[in-house]
């Protein structure tokens, strides 16, 4: 029998197992029973609750109880924010598609019977059957039997042997074309059978008959990715995971949750409301109406030297202190290249007031002297903006004085590695020294990069990683996004210039290629007057002739100053392009772009052809266009 004593075996930690250190987080095994320490074996109904839990739940309701999705004020926004990233975790921890694809119910039966009943009304009827098993815990028959009642449709029982497990011989046998639902347990709550789910679902999705899965027993024991197993429907409680009771999750696949009509009718699942029609919410709000259980959802805290994954933590300091730890991705790298800001968790507090940490390159950082107060610890990915959606939120609370070995660990983004060439495959001219990386549809303005990690290697290779939802890639010199004579990005064959990379979390996309021109052109001569005399003060402006002026922005135009013997110097400029050039005296920052000086700049200007791989030599002789 594969029972749980041998899951158990199989994941018991190799080192020394320190169980009064673990009891500690546990206040009620402090409790005496008949004059003994409580020994608490009954984790299969519901798990005790760590100290953590407990503390948090107390803080929500003493001080930032509000509801959700309704107000405009600082808790209700603070609330909401809190509340959509533990959906965003729950996504993460069962690796879903989508935040959408995550209901919040009140626990595993609530879930089953919500799909029962949304799913089953609507596409079974008469004579139809439903298979379950012989070991299903109550929560997974008894919906099944309501909907049978209502619809006409039959249950089918697939039978255990001796060895308490099921016989696939005879679930083979049960699926026919009036197989229309499968619903199973994943872990057996009563045998602790650990059931073949994913040969299961692969089965029933031969036939097209989609699966559920109740994950009551497995989530706190298995790890489980919804999108490997192939289900349809997966279903879980935090009672059974440390968590507080009343709360629960429900995975559906995006597309039938669509063509699902709501389980219940209020407040939050409704977009529009008339005597005449109600117009539902979307997904995932059309199952959730009504005020949920927010701080049960949402509540989670550990201390100092615990691990906290996500991106978004709130500490709170007792007195002046120094925060440091250690960032890491989920395989135990290093996140080398991210930024970390701690902000005050404060309303009315200015978002500029925020201090800033570098991560190194072994993952640690450091911030001294940190005032008392309540403060937000970000974690920025990529040193981004913003913080992917990859990175969900986690509420903490640490409340020693100094924070030392805290372990901010993000999720496992995707990976990316590539290599800048040419056209033919040779190395570009200029030196391309980073990879930048921006969300998509969006212009390449104003991003920030950490140092090391979207540099490009001296071979032109570069590696990307913690990369998530759909980004543009692009390599740039100092700082100035190499568009302009970018011919491609390519992956895997397919050309992603302008539509980007949708990255997965967790996988790996190698043979990524920015492709430039073959070559570029370096431009350089003497500026001076009417009298040959060498010019200093003048600015040399170039840009292609054949732009629509209407369209320019500073990427189209460069500029450069001559030096002391009047000398100026153009590099890298795209190859085969006919170019207008003009010298200028008092041309100040922004004007050599802007469409009316470029409009006049046209009369006077000199065209220019630069050929591809050329070094040009071109003196100019100084406009007398007034900026």
């Amino acid at each position: 029998m594969k029972a749980m004593s041998h899951l158990a075996e199989s994941r018991a930690p190799s080192g020394s197992f320190d169980v009064m250190r673990l009891r500690e987080d546990f206040p009620i095994l402090k409790v005496k029973v008949h004059g003994k320490p409580l020994v608490y074996l009954d984790n299969g109904a519901t798990s005790q609750k760590p100290q953590a839990v407990i503390d948090a739940l107390h803080r929500y309701y003493s001080a930032e109880n509000s509801n959700i999705h309704r107000g405009v004020h600082y808790l209700s926004e603070h609330a909401t924010t809190v509340y959509e990233a533990a959906r965003g975790k729950i996504r993460q921890f069962i690796n879903a598609r989508s935040d959408k694809e995550i209901i919040f119910v009140r626990g595993t039966t609530e879930a089953i019977n919500l799909v029962a009943q949304c799913y089953g009304r609507s596409f079974l009827k008469a004579g139809d059957e439903i298979i379950v098993s012989a070991m299903e815990h109550h929560s997974n028959i008894v919906p099944w039997q309501i909907l049978c009642e209502q619809t006409g449709a039959k249950l089918r029982v697939i039978p255990i042997n001796h060895e308490g497990e099921l016989v696939m011989e005879e679930f083979r046998r049960l699926l026919n074309d009036k197989t229309k639902f499968v619903s199973i347990t994943h872990v057996s709550n009563a045998l602790g059978t650990i059931v073949p789910v994913k040969e299961i679902v692969a089965l029933a999705h031969e036939r097209g008959v989609p699966v559920m899965l109740d994950g009551a027993q497995a989530v706190p024991h298995l790890r489980v990715d919804v999108q490997h197993l192939g289900c349809d429907f997966y279903a879980f409680s935090g009672h059974k995971l440390f968590g507080p009771t009343g709360v629960g999750a429900l995975y559906g696949r995006a597309e039938l949750l669509e063509k699902m009509p709501p389980y219940q009718g209020g407040g939050d699942m409704i977009s529009l409301v008339t005597f005449e029609k109600t117009h539902y919410n979307v997904l995932p709000y059309k199952f959730e109406a009504g005020t949920p259980n927010i701080a049960e959802a949402t509540r989670v805290t550990v201390r100092a030297g615990q691990e906290m994954t996500g991106a978004n933590f709130a500490l709170i300091v007792a007195r002046m202190a120094r925060v440091r730890g250690r960032a890491m991705n989920s395989r135990g790298e290093p996140v080398a290249s991210a930024m970390l800001m701690l902000t005050p968790d404060e309303p009315m507090v200015m978002s500029m007031n925020f201090n800033n940490a570098m991560v190194g390159g072994d993952g640690s950082f450091q911030f001294a002297n940190v005032p008392p107060g309540r403060y937000n610890l970000q974690v920025r990915p990529n040193g981004m903006q913003s913080a992917s959606s990859e990175f969900a939120t986690l509420k903490v609370t640490v409340g020693n004085d100094d924070i030392d070995n805290l372990i901010v660990t993000t999720s496992a983004g995707a990976t990316a590695r590539g290599v800048v060439m040419t056209d033919d495959g040779s190395v570009p001219t200029f030196r391309a020294d980073q990879v930048s990386i921006f969300p998509q549809p969006a212009e390449p303005v104003s991003m920030m990069f950490g140092p090391g990690q979207n540099r490009i290697n001296d071979d032109y290779t570069f590696e990307l990683t913690s990369l998530s939802d759909r980004r543009l890639i692009r390599a740039n010199v100092g700082g100035q996004i190499l568009t302009w004579f970018l011919k491609a990005v390519m992956l895997d064959g397919e050309d992603v210039t302008d539509s980007g990379i949708e990255f997965t979390p967790g996988r790996s996309y190698d043979g990524l290629q920015i492709i430039f021109s073959r070559q570029t052109t370096d431009l350089s001569g003497l500026v001076s007057d009417d009298r040959g005399k060498p010019v200093l003060d003048a600015t040399v402006v170039i840009f292609p002739a054949n732009k629509d002026l209407w369209t320019f922005s500073s990427r189209y135009v460069r500029t450069a100053r001559p030096d002391t013997n009047g000398k100026y110097s153009i590099k890298s400029l795209p190859p085969s392009e006919d170019y207008l050039i003009i010298a200028v005296q008092n041309l100040e920052q922004g004007q050599g772009s802007d469409p009316d000086f470029l409009t006049r700049a046209i009369e006077e200007a000199k065209r220019l052809s630069l050929n591809e791989g050329e070094t040009k030599a071109f003196d100019i002789r100084l406009s007398t266009l007034v900026p």
